[in-house]
């Protein structure tokens, strides 16, 4: 299988930070509404949460041998030692963040995957910087080869 890419035009960056209480990924979603971006990377994401949810890899009977888990929880406090992710619209051109993230619980445990919109509550702070992708066209839509939606990342044509 052949590699997509697309080379950045310019790279707008963008820097927030999320409030107690305050979920990860809506709020990620409000900000690049808000800032009109629609395609970005996500550089960097640290912070703490209250607690989380997340997917992982697992076994599955498809073509990749693999799928994700049902979400596993995992209450806090939480330290969110990092986290980074593509984003770009889904199939009904809403905006999705494909945001994977490691954090230690109190005794250094260490846990992460792939994090679940509307359940990774801020504990302190949340501090994000993020990419605009200008220049790349990134949309979310079902890959028959993986047999999941997955990215589909190429030039913008024009």
């Amino acid at each position: 299988m052949k590699a997509k890419w697309a080379k950045v035009v310019s790279s707008n960056i963008l820097v927030t930070r999320l409030p107690p209480g305050a979920d990860v990924i809506e709020s990620l979603e409000q900000v690049l509404k808000e800032a009109g971006i629609r395609t970005a990377t996500i550089v960097s994401c640290i912070g703490s949460l209250r607690s989380a949810s997340f997917h992982i890899a697992v076994p599955a009977d498809n073509p990749v041998g693999a799928s994700y888990s049902e979400p596993i929880g995992v209450n806090g406090p939480l330290e969110l030692l990092g986290g980074q992710g593509t984003v770009g619209p889904d199939e009904h051109g809403d905006i999705f963040i494909h945001l994977h993230a490691v954090f230690s619980d109190g005794k250094g445990n260490l846990r992460g995957g792939h994090l679940v919109k509307g359940a990774n509550p801020v504990l302190i702070t949340c501090e994000i910087t993020m990419a605009d992708l200008e220049g790349a066209h990134i949309e979310r839509r079902y890959d028959p080869e993986v047999d999941m939606a997955v990215f589909d990342i190429h030039k913008q044509q024009g």
